[in-house]
């Protein structure tokens, strides 16, 4: 009896370790999520590797609000595969939604500008407050003063309001974040979008307090349009970079900015040369070399292409279509980091560990012994593991074995 009890521990136990090797392999290879520009309804997608193998794929919003859907990657709540942060484009009412990347199930929606604003969000995710979780970050679009603000993730609070250019400025602010100042808080980046007298004008702004720290003309004074911007470590040197990009009437340009002296780090074209739709850009390791590359996404006139930039060069490395072939609209990309901590048991404290799976990690799973009252942001629910998906909605033996069987240092 006792033989047969200890085989089928040791076939459990086997199991496990063999579905948390086949996470670390499944974490390793991060996601893509794309909104389409305007003309068709509002549908998020993720992708996990740089051909475009896809994940989900839902409405973002109602099927009315066909004004195009800006998208971004988060860290928000437990989900093993990110969250997805989306943004209404114009003439509809402006709002952002949360989803867990997991399965895409809402986590939050807010108006970012009050019910009355319909000119488009442009949205961005970072930590400025330092807590290991994304807040949002949002942009007004054309036609409103340049208004930049952060919020909670988990219950909107505005924690950061401000006029990225001159108020009378009605061009627009795209937004990104990274940790341009090397004080491990993500800043808020911003780039001017197109309008009469638009010069391609890039600020960064400290995450802690919001003061200007950074200011310069990513391309000549005499730019046609407005920029995109995005933020990544594609030098390998511990610090995020900032990432620039035309919009509509240029080149398809993409230059990458130092983080830590706006040195030029590479300056390449997207796409051919003669396309002048604009290009949208995210960046993110897609190929686990440790620096980051460049996600970029043409804008209308062109199919529907999302094309793989290495940070190390701008060699492409790989490329699909988000939308139908025939769908010149253009789109929106994001990158989707999985959670900073990838020692998945390691569930306490919150919220993101110790990189010890000990007592505190026990207690959590005791103390939230019983169905999850909340399945998308239910930490202790860690088993079963499966690559993407985690837990079964139920805090109980499994959980409890989990964290046994993984006793001690992170690996």
């Amino acid at each position: 009896m006792s033989f047969n009890a200890r085989t089928t521990c040791e076939i459990q136990l086997a199991a496990a370790v063999s579905a948390i090797a086949a996470l670390a392999v499944h974490a390793s290879a991060q996601s893509i999520v794309t909104g389409p520009g305007a003309g068709v309804q509002p549908m998020l997608r993720t992708f996990s590797s740089p051909t475009g193998i896809p994940h989900l794929n839902f409405l973002a919003f109602g099927a009315g609000a066909t004004g195009g859907v800006r998208v971004a990657g988060a860290h928000i709540s437990a989900s093993l595969c990110g969250d997805l942060i989306s943004g209404t484009g114009p003439g509809t009412t402006g709002m952002v939604k949360v989803f867990n990347g997991s399965n895409g199930s809402l986590l939050n929606s807010f108006y970012a500008y009050g019910p009355s604003y319909i000119g488009g969000v442009y949205v961005a995710a970072g930590d400025v407050t330092g807590d290991g979780i994304s807040e949002v970050i949002t942009g007004t679009d054309v036609g409103a003063a340049p208004h930049v603000k952060a919020f909670s993730a988990a219950n909107s609070s505005e924690i950061r309001s401000f006029f990225a250019y001159s108020p009378g400025f009605t061009g627009g602010v795209r937004v990104a974040s990274g940790d341009i100042t090397g004080d491990g808080i993500d800043d808020i980046i911003t780039g001017c979008g197109p309008a009469t007298g638009s010069t391609p004008h890039v600020k960064v702004f400290d995450g802690v307090n919001g003061v200007e720290v950074r200011s310069f003309l990513a391309f000549g004074s005499g730019w046609p349009g407005g920029i995109f911007v995005a933020s990544g470590d594609i030098n390998g040197d511990g610090r995020d970079d900032i990432i620039v990009s035309a919009d509509a009437g240029a080149t398809p340009a993409v230059v990458a900015f130092s983080g830590v002296n706006d040195a030029v780090l590479l300056n390449t074209f997207a796409f051919e040369s003669n396309f002048s739709g604009g290009v949208r850009i995210a960046a993110q390791d897609m190929n686990n070399d440790g620096k980051d590359d460049i996600i970029a996404a043409r804008g209308p006139g062109g199919e529907p292409e999302v094309r793989i930039l290495s940070g190390a060069g701008g060699a492409a490395l790989g490329s699909f279509n988000a939308e139908i072939d025939s769908f010149t609209g253009g789109c929106y990309v994001g990158g989707v980091r999985y959670p900073l901590n990838t020692c998945h048991q390691d569930i306490a404290p919150l919220p993101n560990g110790d990189s010890l799976i000990n007592v505190n990690d026990l207690l959590m799973v005791i103390t939230n012994w019983g169905p999850c009252p909340n399945p998308q942001s239910c930490r202790a629910d860690i088993a079963p593991l499966s690559p993407g998906q985690v837990g079964d909605d139920t805090v109980d033996v499994n959980d409890l074995l989990m964290i046994v069987t993984s006793w001690g240092a992170c690996p």
